[in-house]
């Protein structure tokens, strides 16, 4: 803890060329806390116990999901009926509201 001591706070401790070097990059994540519920139950689903990784890892999931070519055709085949629902006026179901789904289905 010596050499952050007489650090002030939110002033960079290393010069730009030094960050320049990095091999990462560090972004801030805001959640709801309805979102943030999500995540500790996905924490717990992976059993993973420090959030950053659970996120790193959702993304991996994620990203193996839409690049997956199987799994991508059923994707972009979920998003083409919405974008054509859209265009004709059907309204797009909502997970938990079962009245849209019969009201949909009427307008046929």
């Amino acid at each position: 803890m010596g050499k952050f001591k007489d650090q002030k706070p939110f002033y960079p401790i290393r010069d730009e060329e030094e960050r320049a070097k990095d091999k990462r990059k560090i972004f801030t994540v805001s959640l709801s806390l309805e979102e943030y519920e999500q995540l500790k139950i996905d924490m717990k689903v992976l059993r993973q116990p420090k959030d950053s990784t659970t996120l790193k890892q959702l993304w991996k999931i994620g990203s193996n999901v839409l690049h997956d070519q199987k799994t991508g055709l059923a994707i972009r085949t979920i998003l083409g009926n919405t974008e054509r629902n859209a265009r004709i006026g059907i309204t797009v179901y909502e997970p938990g509201n079962t009245a849209n789904v019969t009201q949909n289905f009427d307008k046929r």
